[in-house]
């Protein structure tokens, strides 16, 4: 857990061992990522957790752009399985989304699960758009995705089942 103020801050919890954990930069923001490695049983897999700022400036354009950049360029660096979670500020249909897809080698959790949308609760589900999400490398599978229940946040939790 690494708190920061106005929404900066993150934590990453897991019913598995976290190992190697690291707040990372990857802006001029106070907005972090964690990095860490998760290990399931005789598997690991390297997690990195996003949220970048919102873009509804120019600035804060650009930092999420460069998270992105970031983001993709650190997991590139990393051997094995990789996942990729957060709330990205994006949706799938964003070139830099795609971009950073296919720089980190990842794909969208959701491809076969429909849109899972999230964002903003308590809206209809029509009135939604996805901007959380799970990106996975070739090595991991997903076995299911759905869309969790309203949990007191402006974002209704994705919930991933993964396997390798």
């Amino acid at each position: 857990v690494a708190p920061r103020p106005s929404g900066a801050g993150m934590g990453v919890f897991s019913r598995y061992p976290l190992e190697d954990v690291h707040v990372v930069t990857l802006d001029s923001t106070a907005h972090i990522a964690i990095l860490a490695r998760v290990r399931v049983n005789e598997n690991a897999l390297t997690l990195l957790s996003l949220h970048p700022t919102t873009p509804i400036t120019i600035e804060k354009f650009r930092n999420r752009n460069q998270q992105f950049k970031e983001a993709a360029s650190l997991l590139r660096s990393i051997a094995g399985p990789k996942v990729l979670v957060g709330d990205l500020n994006t949706t799938m249909w964003s070139p830099y989304f795609m971009e950073l897809l296919a720089n980190a080698g990842l794909r969208e959790a959701r491809l076969g699960f429909g849109l899972g949308t999230t964002w903003p609760e308590p809206y209809p589900p029509f009135l939604k758009i996805a901007i959380d999400h799970c990106l996975v490398s070739k090595e991991v599978g997903v076995e299911n995705l759905p869309v969790g229940p309203t949990t007191g946040s402006d974002h209704r939790p994705l919930i991933v089942d993964l396997t390798f």
